[in-house]
């Protein structure tokens, strides 16, 4: 009954027997695959409301849960409503609104969950099952990153963690960072590419444009793999750089939003447009996979390599995301928008649930898509799993990092 448990918020489960909530300071905004539909069932079997979102399978008594309240794809969980209150039954998770059951799942089929804006309930015993099973809990706003992750603290790999601290500054590290920041940009140049082909076709005098921005872009990715990695300004120069590629991209960018939307530019934090709003929840989700692909690799999110300030905000994370956001997200939001998905705002110049669900179906398919890597085809999310563990191996000194980038 989330009218009983109004002091038992998210964020007041913060630091719970056996785990640990990393909270995250506000920043830029970041932060799996089944075609099928499938239902998820609620206790003894009551049907839940209709609605449209595909869930996963939770068991062989079939309901549905609501649109306005719950999202499972693959083992994700969205809990996108307030005045929800996520708890546990037995082995189940459970789900209630107003007092009434609205989604049931057993937590063995969980992979992540995320809870979406205020008013959203967590009890503590869940999060404890949760974090003993591996399965982070990611407390995000409506608008803006991730701002805490609920995990285990218990760590089998701490000399991982010891040899980020000792090895940040070397320039082997420093190199795999760099090359991070080359295979953004060079992603970005991919994805305008990748784009600019239909105008091709079609005769439009922006191709020329497109592919021009786009040469630009790797030329800037060529310049960052050049870079000294012993010199002493080496991160504040590829930043530099970085910067300068991501104002070439932004600007070419708009030039794939539909007449009628609005796009201001690129807007991170308090994003009120609709595209700079599906952009930030797309790199919400981006944002927490690649933290559990840190975390499970034994690395620690805050010992980043390029990223990192007094206010850290889980920078590793920052650094590994680079690679995946051009690809995995605003290709993505691209691809919707001139299929004629409609971003729909709230009153309060937020996207509409509906929306929402809309965006969690079409990335978790597209995460468990196979893309090309290293001459194998491979789902995005196991490709991240994979250069996380390449990550650890460098900073253990067993081998050289080699950033995922997309071919096009």
């Amino acid at each position: 009954d989330p009218a009983s448990h109004r002091s038992d918020t998210a964020s007041e489960a913060a630091v719970v027997a056996g785990a640990f909530v990393h909270t995250v300071a506000s920043g830029l905004a970041v932060a799996p695959m089944v075609d099928r539909v499938e239902r998820a069932s609620v206790a003894g079997g009551a049907a839940l409301p209709s609605g449209k979102t595909s869930v996963v399978e939770a068991s062989s008594t079939t309901s549905q849960a609501g649109e306005a309240e719950v999202a499972l794809v693959n083992g994700n969980l969205h809990v996108m409503s307030s005045g929800c209150y996520v708890t546990i039954s037995g082995d189940d998770l459970l789900v209630r609104r107003k007092k009434v059951d609205v989604f049931r799942t057993p937590i063995a089929e969980l992979k992540m969950a995320y809870l979406e804006g205020k008013g959203i309930a967590i009890s503590a015993d869940l999060t404890m099952r949760l974090c003993e099973q591996d399965i982070p809990v990611v407390f995000t706003p409506l608008v803006g990153a991730p701002v805490a992750v609920a995990q285990a603290v218990q760590s089998i790999r701490s000399n991982v963690r010891q040899q980020q601290v000792l090895r940040r500054n070397d320039p082997e590290i420093l190199k795999a960072g760099l090359r991070m920041l080359s295979a953004k940009v060079a992603n970005q140049a991919s994805v305008l590419k990748y784009f600019a082909r239909y105008r091709k076709r079609t005769g439009d005098a922006a191709y020329g444009t497109l592919t021009q921005s786009a040469n630009e872009l790797r030329d800037i990715a060529a310049t960052l793999d050049s870079l000294d990695p012993a010199a002493s300004n080496v991160r504040t120069s590829g930043m530099g750089h970085e910067g300068h590629a991501a104002a070439k991209y932004w600007a070419s960018f708009a030039a794939f939003v539909p007449c009628g939307l609005s796009f201001p530019g690129r807007h991170t934090r308090h994003a009120t447009d609709p595209v700079n709003s599906a952009i930030n929840y797309i790199y919400t989700m981006l944002y927490g996979e690649v933290w559990r692909a840190v975390i499970r690799a034994g690395l620690d999110p805050y010992f980043g390599i390029i990223h990192g300030t007094e206010r850290d905000q889980g920078s590793l994370v920052f650094d590994l995301i680079e690679e995946y956001r051009a690809p995995f997200g605003d290709r993505l939001v691209i691809g919707m928008l001139g299929r004629g998905f409609a971003l729909e705002l709230d009153k309060d110049g937020r996207l509409r649930t509906g929306c929402r669900h809309k965006l969690v179906q079409a990335f978790h398919k597209q995460w468990h898509r196979a893309v090309r890597w290293r001459g194998q085809m491979r789902p995005p999310a196991d490709v991240l799993e994979l250069q996380a563990r390449s990550l650890k191996n460098a900073f253990l000194g067993n081998e050289e990092y080699r950033p995922f980038r997309f071919q096009w």
